[in-house]
């Protein structure tokens, strides 16, 4: 039984019915913001398994956007053999020093295991809103990327996204709300 796949300009979508995930977005793109937006578009949670500088970027902009409240999506790292140890202690150190207004915990939690991180987020989908929607400025939504490939449009499905060495979230949502906000008080 080999896992069917379809493949299209902007992603590659596996479906394995034997599995409890039963998609896995492999993003493409023409370019990183791009690629960003197609990781977490109708995501309900989000994994971060052992990666690289693509993954970090990633890890660190989500991290960011959770700290500053531009997303609510849950998020675990799968912190195999401490993996990400020092993303951690990063995070605490920050909490620690007050350069955080969310603990780390709130931020991000650390899964042992990947079985572990999945059971995180199925349990984090009874604690948080059915659905969280994603804001964005008016001018970050645009028909074509930076470079000109059109961005398709796709109706949010609920799925975590289990992505092996991405994960991401869109630099410039939800800047404009939140400055805004800030600017009422």
């Amino acid at each position: 039984d080999k896992a069917e796949i379809r493949q299209s300009a902007d992603h590659a979508l596996e479906n394995d019915p034997s599995q409890p995930i039963r998609q896995l977005l492999v993003a493409g793109g023409i370019d990183l913001q791009e690629r960003k937006r197609l990781l977490v578009q109708g995501a309900n949670a989000l994994i971060v398994l052992p990666g690289g500088p693509g993954t970090f970027d990633e890890m660190w902009e989500m991290a960011c956007a959770r700290n500053l409240g531009m997303s609510q999506l849950p998020m675990v790292c799968v912190n195999i053999d401490n993996y990400y140890e020092p993303f951690r202690q990063m995070l605490e150190r920050a909490w620690k020093d007050k350069l955080v207004k969310l603990r780390p915990q709130d931020i991000i939690h650390f899964a042992s295991s990947a079985e572990e991180a999945v059971r995180w987020c199925e349990d984090a989908q009874h604690r948080e809103a059915p659905f969280v929607e994603l804001k964005k400025r008016k001018e970050a939504l645009r028909s074509q990327s930076v470079l000109g490939s059109p961005i398709v449009e796709t109706t949010p499905k609920r799925r975590i996204s289990l992505v092996a060495k991405s994960l991401s979230w869109l630099s410039s949502f939800g800047h404009q709300e939140q400055t805004d906000e800030m600017q009422a008080r």
